[in-house]
């Protein structure tokens, strides 16, 4: 898709032209990587301990991993990156797995949310 400058107006044009895309490691043609819809379920949304849990859950695997919110992309193997998505209760988070194992992957992340990281 091109977008045409002249169209619109500068600053939607600049913020449309800055949003970068993920970069896709190994892309084969006809293998898609496996992707999850989530919804933060705990009413403290996801800080220290419940990113250390899936951080922890994701370095069991191979699979590159990603969490994603808005735009924001960040390695789901990372505790830091994970915190830094501020994601409160019912956030939108869009799971990402590209490996090997990427459906266990994100079978063990999706229980992790599902059972509200154990916390109620």
């Amino acid at each position: 898709m091109r977008l045409a400058k002249s169209k619109m107006p500068t600053t939607v044009w600049t913020i449309l032209t800055s949003i970068q895309k993920p970069h896709v490691r190994n892309f084969k043609i006809g293998v898609l990587m496996t992707e999850k819809f989530l919804t933060v379920l705990n009413r403290a949304g996801i800080h220290a301990r419940p990113a250390a849990l899936i951080a922890q859950t994701a370095n069991k695997f191979s699979a590159e991993i990603s969490l994603e919110k808005d735009s924001a992309v960040v390695n789901a193997k990372s505790i830091m990156g994970v915190i830094t998505m501020a994601a409160g209760y019912n956030t939108q988070l869009t799971l990402k797995a590209d490996g090997p194992d990427e459906k266990e992957a994100v079978d063990a992340i999706v229980q992790l949310f599902e059972s509200k990281f154990e916390e109620e």
